[in-house]
């Protein structure tokens, strides 16, 4: 069987090689795959990431640049890929950060993974969600994260019920999630029937444990409220999550609304939506963007130019939207096309149907 790289948009743009490195450690043969995504709103303009490891005690400091070269953008559809050594001294579990920096050093976004496993001259791989807006936890005397979090905009003292909780308030409401001003805030508040990914029209129709929100292109829609993968069910993952006044992260995420990506990729989403295909093969239903426009066939640069339900890979030297399908159900290709595997990245569940040879 043949396969297919699907194209995403950063390997198109050249991150040059190590600027600087701070701290005294000897590089080894160690290294770290970074994927980065942006959380939610697309992050334009940057010029430079700053990644911060802190595991056995120690942390190093490692920046990436794009300069001289165009900026990056950091978006939720594509991934800018990071290779990163660091010393063998570094072992065990690992806080992987990442600060997203414009061309004058001033602070775009940042996100952190704290649970990257790393071991000795082998290879780990680990994924940073990094929220627009969102500054780094403030560095104590000795130059090391205090332990504050992306979540250092959430109050304790505001936060009177516990969101994602779907026994929190009760059988007849819901821990809802609001902002008083950059600062997240939840309370009991009136619970309804509609299930995660009805529409809706504000608040109270909910089931315990969502919430109506307001998707960028206009429909409301209930979503389940989580923190973890285990607060959602039907093997959705505890995805997007929700930022106050100037981006300020929450700590709650919503789960992703399981979906269909195949065909006009309608199945599962509500009016308006259509079911997205994002990192980690994660299925949600979300917005379309006004450069997914192209059909199947299309030249395209990354899957971000195609329709929904296809992806952008190449097959052959060329790049086209090809229509999206489930490696184990190969014959949905139709005749004269084969399912064919994607491998930059891997993909285990969705493939691309390729003219057959």
């Amino acid at each position: 069987m043949r396969s297919a790289n699907l194209k995403t948009a950063w390997s198109r743009l050249a991150i040059l090689p190590l600027l600087a490195l701070l701290g005294a450690c000897t590089q080894g043969r160690s290294y770290i795959v970074v994927a980065l995504r942006a959380f939610s709103d697309p992050i334009p303009g940057v010029a430079q990431v700053r990644l911060q490891l802190t595991a056995s005690g120690m942390t190093d400091d490692l920046t990436y640049g794009s300069k001289p070269g165009p900026m990056l953008e950091l978006t939720q559809l594509t991934d800018t890929t990071l290779s990163v050594s660091f010393s063998d001294a570094f072992v065990g579990k690992a806080m992987l950060s990442a600060t997203a920096l414009d061309v004058s050093g001033n602070v775009l976004g940042y996100g952190e993974n704290p649970n990257v496993q790393i071991a000795a001259g082998r290879i780990a791989y680990a994924t940073v969600l990094v929220t627009k807006g969102a500054k780094p936890p403030v560095q104590n005397d000795g130059g090391v994260s205090d332990g504050g979090s992306s979540d250092a905009g959430a109050d304790a003292s505001l936060m009177m019920c516990t969101v994602g909780d779907v026994n929190a308030c009760g059988a007849n409401g819901t821990c809802g999630l609001s902002c008083l001003g950059d600062k997240p805030t939840s309370k009991c508040v009136a619970a309804g029937t509609k299930q995660p990914g009805e529409l809706c029209t504000g608040p109270g129709e909910c089931a315990p444990g969502s919430q109506c929100a307001q998707e960028n292109c206009g429909p409301k829609v209930c979503q389940k409220l989580c923190r973890t993968n285990a607060d959602c069910a039907n093997g959705a993952t505890c995805f997007r999550e929700q930022v106050c006044g100037n981006n300020v992260p929450s700590g709650v995420r919503t789960c992703s609304q399981p979906c269909d990506p195949r065909g006009e990729a309608k199945a599962g989403c509500a009016e308006g939506l259509r079911c997205i295909v994002f990192s980690q093969e994660v299925a949600d239903c979300a917005c379309v963007v006004s450069t997914q426009f192209g059909g199947e066939g299309a030249t395209c640069q990354t899957t971000g130019d195609c329709q929904p339900g296809t992806f952008c890979v190449m097959t052959g030297g060329a790049l086209a939207c090809r229509p999206i399908c489930k490696l184990t159900e190969p014959a949905t290709c139709g005749p004269g096309r084969t399912c064919e595997k994607l491998t930059n990245p891997v993909y285990n569940t969705y493939g691309a149907c390729l003219p057959a040879i």
